[in-house]
């Protein structure tokens, strides 16, 4: 997995060359994380897990005046709580936001993009006396970021954003052999430290 990882970061750092600067930032936050649940023809979302954050990295690389491109590394943990039930999901996953993000003023930014993360870290299930496991966690989960971050000093940031799993990132069987299938629902709330810039690799190989 790692192969592929590196893989794709060197593709991003690609995609921004012909950029002015590429700024490296931090990012820590709580994260309100639910799972959706289909079972059988019924859909119901879990209350959010007590305690869920995510850490990690991301780069920012200007396309034009008003848009970015913006790839980011997160470890994140996600996962809901079935009260009715008194089930609980909670796992890590090493997620890689790819997004746009749009400036339509100084201070304010809109980002929207895909996702995919990998299951990375600690599992945690409390269903075996409801449910066999069948098969292994799905490891890739693909979803869908939309948010917006807001600049409050020049080197720090707020920003909120809501990522939607369209991956079945777990498959129980019931006992009664219905499948349950469930899906990561996760908001973001951060906050972002800008660390540095780097030039573009055409203007260093233009010096």
């Amino acid at each position: 997995m790692t192969r592929y990882i590196n893989i794709l970061l060197f593709g991003i750092i690609s995609i921004g060359l012909p950029a002015q600067e590429i700024q490296l930032s931090l990012k820590v936050g709580y994260n309100l994380s639910k799972v959706r649940m289909v079972k059988q023809a019924q859909t119901f979302t879990t209350e959010p897990l007590d305690f869920a954050f995510h850490l990690g990295f991301s780069l920012n690389i200007p396309i034009s005046p008003i848009l970015n491109f913006q790839p980011e590394m997160l470890y994140s943990l996600q996962g809901g709580i079935d009260t009715m039930e008194n089930q609980k999901w909670q796992k890590g996953f090493l997620n890689i936001p790819l997004l746009l993000q749009f400036q339509p003023i100084k201070y304010l930014s809109i980002e929207l993009g895909p996702q995919l993360g990998f299951v990375f870290g600690p599992i945690y299930h409390s269903v075996e006396s409801f449910f066999s496991f069948e098969g292994d966690l799905l490891f890739a989960d693909v979803g869908l970021g939309i948010g917006s971050s807001v600049s409050i000093s020049k080197n720090t940031a707020l920003s909120f954003r809501y990522t939607i799993g369209f991956s079945k990132v777990e498959r129980f069987q019931q006992i009664e052999n219905y499948p349950l299938k469930i899906q990561n629902r996760v908001l973001q709330f951060s906050i972002i430290q800008h660390l540095g810039k780097f030039e573009k690799r055409s203007t260093i190989m233009a010096e």
